[in-house]
């Protein structure tokens, strides 16, 4: 049975989505959100000064569930990421991008396995890639391999292996760590790097729960 966030509840996931100029894909994005067989979230949407009809879409649902938030200047990727953590209410952050698609259980089977395993701290999720039309592309290359704890961390000491919108986090540990501003670029695998050399403990469901966007 699917759990239902009572107006004026304390939400235990916040799903985070920046949003610049994303009118193309923001509606799938939303809705596959808003879609999840869970439904116990915030889904917290930080728009960085897009220009085009991003805010106008995401204002059109009227759900409870969305928190639209609004930067009053551009302040980039990371600097907003980390605003999101600060405004974020749940236990766990979900991270979402604004072009890609959530399957219907990725919520649900994030947070059962992070409720299942106290000790860990992060757990990511295997990604379809799709085009801008949304044809299949195929599974991501380095998910192969890299569903075991060992594998995963052998493999990050030469690229990233995580899909940083299909993971979840304890906001306990996002709020310690916190996005590197320095970092314009892989601000996610500074952060799987900074994490890993602490012994925590990050997970990969070894199945595709993200429809991961790519572009010709």
């Amino acid at each position: 049975m699917a759990t239902v966030l009572m107006r004026g509840s304390t939400p235990k996931i916040t799903v985070l989505m920046p949003l610049f100029n994303g009118e193309r894909f923001v509606r799938e994005a939303v809705e596959s959100i808003l879609s999840q067989t869970l439904t116990d979230f915030e889904f917290l949407i930080i728009d960085d000064g897009s220009t085009d009809r991003s805010v106008e879409i995401v204002s059109s649902y009227i759900d409870p569930r969305i928190r639209l938030v609004t930067n009053a200047e551009n302040l980039g990727i990371t600097a907003t990421l980390n605003r999101g953590i600060d405004l974020a209410a749940g236990v766990y952050i979900a991270r979402m991008d604004c072009d890609d698609v959530g399957l219907p259980t990725r919520l649900a089977e994030e947070v059962a396995y992070l409720d299942r395993n106290p000790d860990c701290a992060m757990v990511a999720v295997m990604v379809a890639m799709i085009d801008e039309v949304g044809n299949d592309c195929g599974a991501w290359l380095d998910d192969r391999n890299t569903s075991t704890y060992k594998a995963m961390y052998r493999f990050l000491t030469r690229a990233n292996c995580i899909a940083h919108p299909g993971i979840m986090i304890r906001k306990s540990i996002l709020s310690r760590y916190r996005y590197n501003e320095l970092q314009r670029v892989a601000q996610d695998y500074d952060l799987w790097l900074r994490m890993c050399a602490d012994g925590l403990i990050v997970a990969k469901l070894a199945k595709p729960l993200l429809k991961y966007r790519v572009y010709s």
